[in-house]
């Protein structure tokens, strides 16, 4: 049997098919019907009963309705079974783009934080070589006072770029526990889809 064209319907071949043959049918049946009523006109003029090649004709009739019939029920049931692969494929493809698009999501997201991590990492070399060049600085001073203040200043930047640190960790962390959380969800969902 062919398969189906885009529109659902039969293919052209088939239904010009399906014409002759139902056209060849019906020509069929008429010489039938004409012959069952010559029968029947002769059994008539010899005095035989004629009631036999008309129920003949009838049960004939019905035979070819219902092979028809099932006919149908078999082009119905090839179409249904079409369209419910049909669907069940469009399922997996639409499954299949959503899978695709969160990877890629995913990879977005690794990328920025990758991004904003390195560019952590080249500011807090930069401040670090501004905190090491005013040490020098600190070494040359022999006032206390102005040693002191270099001291403090030093302390606060050194405190400014680790409170930026333990920032940029509390965020990593924050993003592995929603990723644990998600994976955990999902691992619930595959598991129940199993049993």
């Amino acid at each position: 049997m062919e398969a189906a064209d885009a529109s659902g319907s039969q293919p052209v071949d088939t239904q010009e098919a399906e014409r002759k043959r139902e056209k060849q049918e019906r020509i069929l049946a008429r010489r039938r019907r004409v012959e069952s009523k010559l029968e029947a006109k002769r059994r008539t003029e010899a005095g035989e009963e004629p009631e036999e090649a008309v129920e003949e004709e009838v049960d004939e009739e019905k035979e070819r309705v219902s092979w028809k019939q099932v006919e149908k029920s078999f082009l119905r049931l090839d179409k249904l079974s079409s369209d419910g692969s049909e669907l069940v494929s469009n399922v997996r493809v639409a499954e299949d783009a959503r899978e695709v698009q969160c990877r890629n999501q995913q990879e977005e997201a690794r990328n920025a934080r990758y991004e904003k991590l390195e560019a952590e990492a080249t500011a807090g070399e930069e401040r670090f070589e501004e905190i090491m060049k005013k040490w020098s600085t600190a070494k040359n001073s022999t006032i206390p006072q102005e040693i002191q203040k270099l001291i403090l200043q030093q302390k606060a930047a050194c405190d400014a770029m680790t409170d930026e640190k333990d920032k940029l960790v509390n965020d990593f962390q924050q993003v592995e526990k929603i990723v644990k959380h998600t994976l955990i969800q999902i691992v619930h969902v595959f598991v129940q889809y199993q049993l």
